[in-house]
């Protein structure tokens, strides 16, 4: 408890930051292993949903649908994590709610697939076009923001952010990390980080958990991914990850309104379009 005594705003106390539980999850075959902060929530809930011990990843069953019919996912976990600053405060100075999925893309063109890397980046895309101005209600953000690619292990993984597009009044934001896992399959790991006293600081605290979480990922594929990537890489000219970008200069609708789902309506139909969506081209 000392370190909840002496805590601060530039050295918040973050509980079980240095006694992470070891996860290991069987992906039909592939192995997800990863260090994983306990959870730890003010307000007192458990976590939302345990750690997985193994998914179907080809049981179609399995996987619940989005409402765009974009992507399909199941749920690999789902934890929450606070910083806390100066000890007579004993309301968090941030949080992070953190939750990972095995994600399906839907719509994936045959013939194209995730473990290319070039192509796995337009999936991408395409994800953060659907949690960006397909869905206008939660305001115009900006990403890709902080392009970079993980190496720590055999399997890279993309990390991103997604920010507010006026970040002077940004309480919260999200950030995520991508690594394929078959032709149309991917584990996304998405952590939506509140920083109501919006500090710069505590954003750098942000980033330097993740990081801490995202360094331990490591997929592991069954041997027939791993000489389909083989094949693959032998059929590609370029086989690399983009190492920066900037963000998409995407344009949200001018106008749009929710849809009826008791009339068989999209979440969102836009009546004065932006930016189309993105296309996959092989």
């Amino acid at each position: 408890m000392l370190k909840r005594l002496f805590s601060s705003t530039k050295r918040p106390y973050i509980p079980g930051i240095n006694s992470p539980e070891n996860i290991s999850v069987d992906l039909s075959g592939s192995t997800l292993s990863f260090k994983l902060l306990p959870n730890q929530d003010f307000e007192g809930f458990g976590e939302r949903v345990a750690p997985a011990s193994t998914l179907n990843a080809y049981n179609p069953q399995a996987f619940e649908h989005d409402l765009y019919g974009l992507f399909s996912n199941q749920s690999l976990y789902s934890r929450r994590w606070e910083l806390y600053g100066v000890l007579w405060d004993p309301q968090p100075i941030g949080s992070i709610r953190a939750n990972a999925h095995l994600m399906r893309a839907d719509t994936l063109p045959d013939g194209m697939s995730c473990l290319n890397p070039n192509q796995f980046e337009q999936v991408i895309n395409r994800y953060l076009f659907n949690h960006g101005p397909e869905q206008p209600e939660f305001g115009v953000r900006i990403a890709p923001v902080n392009w970079q690619v993980y190496k720590t292990h055999d399997t890279p993984w993309v990390y991103c952010e997604e920010r507010d597009r006026n970040q002077a009044d940004e309480v919260a934001w999200h950030a995520f990390a991508f690594a394929p896992l078959d032709d149309n399959l991917f584990v996304l790991a998405n952590f939506y980080c509140i920083n109501s006293d919006q500090k710069d600081i505590i954003n750098e605290h942000f980033r330097n958990i993740i990081g801490r979480v995202i360094s331990t990922f490591d997929l592991k594929y069954r041997p027939e991914i791993q000489a389909k990537v083989m094949r693959l890489q032998n059929e590609t000219e370029r086989w690399a990850y983009t190492e920066q970008r900037d963000p998409e200069e995407w344009v949200y609708p001018w106008a749009w309104h929710r849809g009826s789902r008791e009339h068989g309506h999209p979440p969102i139909i836009v009546t004065e379009p932006g930016t189309p969506a993105p296309t996959y081209t092989k």
